[in-house]
C-alpha cells in the first residue's frame, strides 16, 4: 500500500490507480477548487419477493442473486427445516430458516403460510456475511423488497448493480414463489467532481510560471493572458518557455472574462482541451463562474505516450496502469500470521 500511494514519475502517481483507464479519482494542485458532493447509488430488486399463501416444508430453498458490473456475483440462500426444540421435540407448526452452511438465519416461523417478509429478513441476513456487505448496505425496503445503497459514490469508483435473480426449490404442495427479474434504481451514482473558480486562475503571461500553471490528474495547464495574442513575439516565446508537457488554454477576449468562465466566447474550446487532455467530464460549474470536472465511465484515460514522430494517433500509445492497493487487489484480508493462513 505503500509503494502503491508513493511511486511516481515526475509527479504523476503510478500505482494508485490514477493511470487506470477511465480515472477513478480527481486531484487538482496549483488552484483552489471544492469537492462537489457525490450522490450514492440507491438499487432495490423491481418485483418484491412474495410467497401465496402456501406452508413450508423440508427442504424448501430460496435463493436471491445479485449480480455487479465487475463481473462477481453474490448469492443468498434460505433453506426450511424442522423447527426443534430445546428438548428435541420436532414441531409439525414450525419451522426455522438456515442458509446453505447451516447457519440459522431465523430461529422460529409458522410453517402455515410462511411469510415473505421472513425470508426477505432472513436473504438480507445471508447477503450481509458475504462481502457485498463491504460495498453496499443492505436493507429491507417496504415490507419484502431489498434495497442496496452504495457505501461509496459514483459510477465509477465503485461496483454497481447489473442485475437480480431469485429462483424457489419448493416441495410439490408448496406454492411459494420469490420473483425479482430486475433491478429499480431509485438514484444513480453520480461521480464524485471539484469545481474551480475561473477568478481563482492566475493568467500566464510569460513571467509568473510558478503561480500560473495548475495541475488536473497531474496533467500541466496555463490560461494564457488574452492580451498576448495579439504580440506576435512574446506570445509564442512564452509559449516555448512552458515546454512540451503544458497545455495552453486561450486567455480572454471579452472584458472581465478569462478563458474559463463560462461567459467568455472561448471557454468551450478550453473546456473541450481540457477533457481531451485528461479524459475528464468538464462543464461550467454550479455557480456559472467557472469549471465543474466529474469522471466520465467512456474516457480511455490511463498515460498518453508519445512514441512516433507525429501527434497521429498511430504514434501515440495509452498505458492503463490499474490500482495496485492490497484491496484493488483482492489481497488485503489475507492474514499470513497462521501458517495455514500463509
Amino acid at each position: 500500500n505503500r509503494i502503491a500511494d508513493s511511486a511516481n514519475f515526475n509527479g504523476i502517481k503510478l500505482l494508485d490507480g490514477s493511470l487506470e483507464s477511465g480515472a477513478k479519482e480527481i486531484s487538482v494542485k496549483g488552484v483552489d477548487s471544492t469537492q462537489v458532493n457525490a450522490v450514492q447509488s440507491v438499487v432495490t430488486n423491481d418485483t418484491a419477493l412474495t410467497t401465496t399463501g402456501a406452508d413450508a416444508e423440508e427442504g424448501d430453498t430460496y435463493t436471491f442473486t445479485v449480480s455487479l458490473d465487475n463481473g462477481k456475483s453474490y448469492t443468498a440462500t434460505v433453506k426450511v427445516e424442522k423447527y426443534v426444540d430445546g428438548d428435541g421435540n420436532v414441531s409439525d407448526t414450525q419451522v426455522r430458516l438456515v442458509n446453505a452452511n447451516g447457519e440459522v438465519l431465523t430461529k422460529k416461523i409458522a410453517a402455515t403460510a410462511v411469510d415473505a417478509g421472513a425470508v426477505t429478513d432472513a436473504l438480507i441476513k445471508d447477503l450481509k456475511k458475504s462481502d457485498l456487505a463491504d460495498q453496499f448496505q443492505i436493507e429491507k425496503s417496504g415490507t419484502d423488497k431489498i434495497q442496496f445503497t452504495n457505501l461509496q459514490a459514483g459510477d465509477k469508483t465503485v461496483p454497481q448493480i447489473n442485475a437480480f435473480e431469485s429462483t424457489v426449490k419448493a416441495s410439490t404442495a408448496t406454492t411459494a414463489t420469490i420473483t425479482a427479474d430486475k433491478p429499480d434504481i431509485t438514484t444513480a451514482g453520480v461521480d464524485a467532481g471539484r469545481e474551480v473558480k475561473a477568478s481563482d486562475i492566475t493568467e500566464y503571461d510569460g513571467k509568473n510560471y510558478d503561480d500560473a500553471v495548475f495541475t488536473i490528474n497531474g496533467k500541466k495547464f496555463v490560461l494564457m493572458t488574452g492580451n498576448m495574442e495579439a504580440t506576435g513575439d512574446a506570445f509564442m516565446n512564452a509559449v516555448a518557455a512552458l515546454g512540451p508537457d503544458v497545455t495552453v488554454l486561450v486567455g480572454d477576449k471579452t472584458t472581465g472574462t478569462n478563458g474559463l468562465d463560462p461567459n467568455d466566447e472561448n471557454f468551450e474550446q478550453n473546456i473541450a482541451k481540457i477533457k481531451e487532455v485528461t479524459g475528464l467530464n468538464v462543464e461550467a460549474n454550479a455557480a456559472g463562474d467557472g469549471i465543474k470536472l466529474s469522471l466520465d465511465p467512456k474516457a480511455k484515460g490511463g498515460l498518453s505516450l508519445q512514441i512516433g514522430d507525429t501527434s497521429d494517433s498511430f504514434n501515440q500509445l495509452n498505458v492503463s496502469v490499474g490500482d495496485m492497493h492490497t484491496k484493488a487487489l483482492g489481497i488485503d484480508k489475507i492474514d499470513i500470521g497462521t501458517q495455514a493462513g500463509a
